[in-house]
Parts: C-alpha cells; structure tokens; sequence
C-alpha cells in the first residue's frame, strides 16, 4: 500500500512540475510571439521612415528638374530663350529625371507602401514624358508651349496629391 500511495505521490509530483513548465513555455511563447509582432511593427515604421526619406529626396530632385523646365519654358514665351537653348537644357533634364525614375522604381517596400510607391513611379513616368516631350517639340522646332504648360501644371498638381497622400497618412 505504501507502495501505491509513493508511486502516486511521485506521479502527482511530476504532473505538477510538467504542468508548470508547460505555462511557462507557454507564457515565454506568448511573449515571443508578441516580441515578434512587436519586431514586425518596428520593421514597418523602420521600413515607412525610410521610404519617407527617399520619396522626400525624390520630391526634391523633381522640384528641381520642374524649376528648370518652368524657366526655361518662361524664357521661350519672353525669348529670352531659343528653341536650341530649350532642347539643350532639357537634354540634361531628360537625363536627370530618367534617374529619378530608375531610383524609385529599385526602391524596395513592403506590401503596405507598394500602391504609393508604383504611384510614385508612375507621377515620376508622367514628368519624365513632359520633358521628352519638350525636346522632340524642340528639336523639330515646333514648340507648344500652351500644351507645355498645361501639362506642367497637371504634373505640378500631381505631385501635390502625392505629398499630401503622404503626409496625411492615407
């Protein structure tokens, strides 16, 4: 009997041990678990900062690719510029922007900013055309510059939504 009476003692001994193991295995996994998600989150916001950098430098190369297009275009309606010069300049532009594109479009983003970004490459594709545009217009010496123009603006106000796309955070 006192054989009985050890031996079930011994077992209720282990099943109390194993069951506590078990809870804090379990409890270190849900803490794992939640360290994970935790990890996942901080790698997102890791992942949006640096993309916010990159799309804020991009932002700036294209102001500057617009500035000098805008001049120019202004120079052309004062003829302060020639057709020439317009196709020169823009030569250097069409350059630069093809860069600004190739950049966005190697930018590597999770699944939450890859709508933004590929809008962002397609508003890039947008001004890039502008300026192509405005160099084969020069080259064969028939400028529109009311189209030039119009379509500066609607690639302005592109830009504008993006920005505030972002900043708003939609």
């Amino acid at each position: 009997m006192r054989v009985k009476i050890f031996i079930i003692a011994v077992i209720s001994i282990i099943s109390l041990l194993l069951t506590a193991c078990s809870s804090e295995k379990n409890e270190e996994g849900a803490k794992a678990a939640s360290g994970n998600d935790k990890d996942k989150q901080e790698q997102v916001q890791d992942s949006v900062e640096e993309f916010g950098l990159t799309l804020q430098t991009t932002i700036e190369g294209s102001n500057k690719l617009l500035d000098t297009f805008n001049k120019n275009l202004d120079g052309l309606y004062t003829a302060e510029v020639s057709e020439q010069q317009f196709a020169n300049v823009l030569k250097g532009v069409v350059d630069e922007s093809n860069k600004l594109v190739a950049g966005m479009e190697k930018v590597y983003v999770d699944g939450t900013l890859y709508d933004f970004r590929q809008t962002t490459v397609a508003y890039l594709n947008r001004q890039h055309e502008l300026f192509l545009n405005a160099v084969d217009m020069a080259n064969q010496e028939m400028i529109n510059k009311e189209y030039l123009r119009t379509e500066y603006l609607a690639v302005k106000e592109e830009q504008a939504g993006i920005v505030n796309t972002w900043l708003n955070g939609e």
